[in-house]
């Protein structure tokens, strides 16, 4: 089974990448049904070109931005799509676009129906739907602020309960009033509350790290529900998951081990052993619409729920970190990405 752990993407200009691209372009043309003709236009020469390559270095997709910041649709090779590719590109594009050139605004004119897919990387829609090519589409628009970072707001569930300081990691935790002062929760049944508002808010991308994931939450009914409508909104929407221990994953039922065998091309769930300066008991669940509940420094209940974006992309690139050192669990047979 291909996994995108190895794939690589390349940013080329015209000139150091047209083989490359006069033998890939055509291909993705045909492969969608476009005239080969289309494959090419007079922006390529000047565009910034991005390519991804598989774990053997050949090509298997593309997209570009030109001078001017529109970016073209992504175009992935049939045996590729539906795995993340596009991802891949589209977050290189922003960030090559945010550190080496002087853009303000990126665009892109996608199908109507696959123009929410771009919402999770900060794109907005940009005035009414037009036809292109025969196809309803729409202007998405992410904007780039060249100023100086505003500082984010913070924003709790409304839970009264205080919060223990009984370690050097609390008290860290405490003392942390961008993120964690004020209210919080300190029993399951509140932070399973916590849990299913930050699934619901949730557009495409839902990251959940648990050492454990503890049968009483991860197994509520009403919060599977919830993870399997999202997993069933489109084909774009999927399921992240990390734990230490697969144990209550293999023993007794699952309430998302059931899930899982249910959509197994939506949801993901790895096994990461932390050396010995990675032992992490919190949990924490991240949606890509910016709100992270989290919980248990010292193994306990007490937690919070924020949208603070500074701590959120912090434990979001610990999460990522963590991802790509993880293994797949044999016992589940579960998709390896």
């Amino acid at each position: 089974m291909e996994t995108t752990e190895n794939i690589t993407v390349d940013m080329v200009s015209w000139q150091s990448g047209e083989v490359i691209l006069r033998n890939l372009k055509p291909l993705l043309a045909l492969q969608s049904h476009t005239p080969v003709s289309q494959a090419f236009d007079v922006h390529d020469y000047n565009a910034h070109h991005f390519i991804a390559f598989d774990e053997h270095k050949t090509p298997i997709a593309t997209c570009r931005l030109t001078e001017n910041g529109d970016i073209s649709k992504p175009q992935t090779t049939a045996e590729w799509m539906h795995k993340s590719i596009e991802n891949k590109l589209i977050e290189s594009v922003i960030r090559y676009a945010k550190e080496h050139t002087k853009l303000t605004k990126l665009t892109i004119v996608e199908d109507i129906r696959i123009a929410p897919f771009y919402v999770h990387f900060g794109f907005k829609e940009e005035g009414e739907p037009i036809i292109e090519r025969d196809l309803p589409s729409q202007k998405m628009v992410y904007n780039i602020n060249r100023e100086e970072p505003k500082k984010a707001s913070t924003v709790y569930l409304d839970f009264t309960a205080k919060k223990s300081s009984t370690s050097t990691q609390n008290t860290e935790a405490d003392n942390n009033t961008e993120a964690f002062h004020g209210q919080t929760f300190n029993d399951l049944s509140s932070y399973l509350e916590a849990l299913k508002g930050v699934a619901s808010s949730t557009s495409r991308i839902l990251k959940i790290y648990s050492p454990i994931l503890h049968p009483q939450l991860f197994g509520n009914h009403q919060l599977i529900e919830i993870l399997s409508n999202h997993c069933r909104r489109s084909r774009y929407t999927e399921i992240q998951v990390l734990v230490m221990s697969e144990k209550s994953l293999i023993t007794g039922t699952h309430g998302l081990r059931s899930l899982y065998e249910k959509l197994p091309s939506s949801i993901a769930i790895r096994k990461f052993i932390p050396a010995d300066d990675e032992i992490d008991y919190r949990e924490y669940m991240i949606s890509d619409n910016g709100q992270m509940s989290i919980r248990g420094r010292d193994r306990t209940i007490n937690g919070s729920v924020t949208t603070n974006r500074s701590e959120i992309a912090k434990e979001m690139n610990l999460f990522d970190d963590f991802w790509l050192k993880s293994r797949s669990i044999p016992d589940l047979r579960l998709t390896t990405y």
